[in-house]
């Protein structure tokens, strides 16, 4: 049988007709070079189709799959704060992808090439700075070792929808609708709403209890009404709860019940199951299209499914339109700063949710607790907005933000300050950038040394030097008042020092010096500027060594604070080495040290001129052996004696 070449053309235009609606990746599936045959084709096309009502079925599993912004052309470097660009390269860095990497990415997602150059040339600055903090080595591994997997699957997978989410800017309440953490599915066993109202597929139960004992589960029919045996068919169709009760229980009081009208018999009506509706969101949603949703969700949990707004949508003017007619309007806003769901209506089958484009949409970067973009509702100021971001953190620098506006040319360079924020109506496109304080005082001067309470005091009006020590409580004893340095800027920020007698200053004779904003001053203490007073002692003592001088201290004092004396010391000929302040050096024998011999009591007392002789600092004592004192010297027999074991060694060999 020959093939009807009419039917096979017509059988490969339509083929490739369908084939090119379908994504790219399902294309890829089915158009199989090695199946040439219409047949072959064909089958490959089945596939295909199977795949796509998969996929497309998927999404509506649950809720709908968000995908990420990656339009970078609103990107401008200039607005883009250190700490955006600091997070920009730890990121590059941790993810190993390089500068040429980086820059084929960000322009493939729209970056005007300018803008790549300069923000290339703000990640030099950054890293130049970074290079200055010290970097941890990673630990060597010893020369073939291999790992357990291999080095691509250690080498972490490049994201570039992390890294560029750093310097794009998300909407405010973005995070409701795409947290993955949360469901937002309406609660099914909450009681009943009273303002429920019935519709085909809900499930009544109906409960008769008193004189006579019925339980009945009824289903609401496509017509709206419900059968009860006996009793027969009831309409319950747009009714609510309550309506549906008041009428069951007149039919069944007028039929089989009749004790109900005396009240030996009860009727209670609940709903047992709820039905499906359908929701049809439209407009610049994430994921648009109809969701079946539970007959309790509001308009919320439809939000929720379709991923909220999308790029362009507005959060702040989004539609509930039933039967042709808005009947609500739901300004997210309002439910992520103050909670109020008052427009958070429930939803009825065939309800259609429009989200609007956004009229003005602004972006807050810098020290605002929460930046990010903007929708702003018309009459709203500046200050309105900044209370949706939660304030200015405590580092901002109020006194003057930055604003980039657009104009029908250009874009402009404006500032503010925080007095004008109530007044200031935000453009289409502005920028808002609060910077950060400077790390500097206006008010601060410094006192250390010889003060009672140093450090960091109020610069009042008019403060003069002499008032600043006596807000430091005073000199201390050891102050040295012969000179102190006050340490302070000039009007070029270049450095100056101003010295000053102190004993003069306090008893007034030369005059105050008055104080500036930074001024440092410096009270030495007597024991800074002389070198340290020690003595020292060696030999036969038992923790030898360097020990503060005191005024006074004598030898036995110096072997008491050492610990004691050992067994083997000697009391007699303790020699103490003195040093030389001024000898003479044009002699022609130059003594370098005076030595002085002492005897001392084994109990340290004083004995006769003893105690007249007194230690001077940077003395050396030194604490002899006593002759013939000798430390037992044993020696060790081991093997096949008699008496194996340690002997001590009577005499010298």
């Amino acid at each position: 049988m020959q093939n009807n070449p009419t039917r096979t053309t017509f059988r490969h235009y339509s083929f490739n007709l369908i084939l090119s609606t379908l994504p790219l990746k399902i294309k890829n599936f089915c158009w199989v070079p090695a199946v040439k045959t219409a047949t072959g084709r064909f089958l490959a096309f089945g596939c295909a189709i199977v795949l796509f009502l998969v996929l497309l079925a998927k999404p509506m599993e649950g809720r709908a799959q968000i995908s990420t912004n990656d339009d970078l052309s609103s990107i401008h470097v200039e607005e883009l704060t250190d700490d955006q660009i600091r997070q920009l390269v730890a990121e590059l860095n941790r993810q190993g992808i390089s500068d040429d990497q980086f820059e084929q990415n960000a322009l493939q997602r729209g970056m005007n090439q300018t803008e790549v150059v300069k923000l290339k040339e703000r990640i030099k600055e950054v890293r130049k700075a970074m290079v200055s903090g010290t970097a941890v080595a990673a630990p060597q591994k010893p020369a073939g070792a291999q790992d357990s997997i291999t080095a691509q699957e250690q080498k972490p997978v490049s994201d570039f929808g992390t890294i560029f989410s750093t310097i794009r800017a998300q909407n405010f309440g973005y995070g409701i609708f795409n947290n993955p953490r949360l469901t937002f599915e309406p609660n099914l066993r909450l009681p009943t709403p009273k303002n429920y109202t019935l519709a085909a597929d809900d499930e009544l139960v109906v409960d008769v209890s008193g004189y006579s004992e019925a339980n009945y589960h009824l289903k609401v029919s496509p017509e709206g009404t419900i059968r009860i045996p006996v009793a027969g068919a009831i309409n319950v169709n747009g009714l609510t709860i309550e309506q549906a009760k008041k009428i069951i229980t007149q039919r069944l009081a007028s039929t089989i019940y009749s004790d109900i009208r005396t009240g030996k018999t009860t009727v209670e009506v609940i709903l047992g199951s709820i039905r499906t509706i359908k929701v049809t969101i439209i407009g610049e949603a994430t994921l648009p299209g109809t969701y079946s949703l539970p007959s309790l969700a509001t308009a919320y949990n439809a939000l929720y499914a379709c991923g909220g707004p999308g790029t362009n949508g507005s959060y702040r003017n989004i539609q509930v339109i039933r039967n042709n007619t808005p009947i609500a309007t739901i300004d997210v806003y309002q439910y992520l700063v103050n909670g109020n769901k008052a427009n958070d209506i429930h939803l009825m089958d065939q309800d259609v949710i429009k989200i609007n484009t956004y009229s003005v949409r602004i972006e807050l970067k810098g020290e605002v607790k929460k930046p990010g973009l903007y929708d702003v509702q018309p009459g709203e100021t500046m200050g309105t907005i900044l209370g949706y971001a939660g304030g200015f953190t405590d580092n901002a620098y109020t006194a003057r933000i930055r604003v980039f506006k657009n104009t029908s040319r250009d874009r402009e360079l404006t500032t503010i300050d925080e007095a004008d924020l109530d007044h200031s109506i935000p453009g289409r496109g502005d920028t808002y950038i609060v910077g950060k304080i400077l790390n500097r005082f206006a008010n601060r001067i410094t006192i250390n040394g010889a003060v009672y309470r140093p450090g960091e005091f109020e610069l009042k009006n008019n403060m003069t030097l002499k008032q600043l020590i006596a807000e430091a409580d005073g000199l201390r004893e050891d102050a040295f008042t012969g000179r102190a340095t006050l340490h302070r800027l000039k009007a070029d920020l270049s450095p100056e020092i101003v010295s000053f007698d102190v004993d003069k200053l306090m008893n007034g004779e030369i005059a105050d010096i008055p104080l500036r904003r930074e001024d440092r001053v410096n009270i030495y203490s007597k024991f800074d500027l002389k070198e340290g007073y020690f003595v020292d002692i060696e030999g036969e003592v038992l923790n030898p060594g360097p020990s503060l001088y005191e005024q006074g201290m004598t030898v036995q004092d110096l072997i008491l604070q050492s610990g004691g004396l050992k067994e083997g010391a000697s009391l007699r000929r303790i020699e103490i080495s003195r040093r030389i302040k001024n000898a003479d050096t044009r002699s022609a024998e130059v003594k370098t040290a005076i030595i002085y011999q002492q005897d001392i009591r084994a109990d340290l007392r004083d004995s006769s001129g003893g105690a007249s002789f007194v230690l001077e600092p940077f003395d050396q004592v030194f604490i002899y052996p006593e002759p013939g004192y000798a430390v037992q010297q044993n020696a060790v027999i081991q093997g096949e004696t008699i008496y194996p074991g340690k002997y001590t060694i009577p005499k010298y060999t």
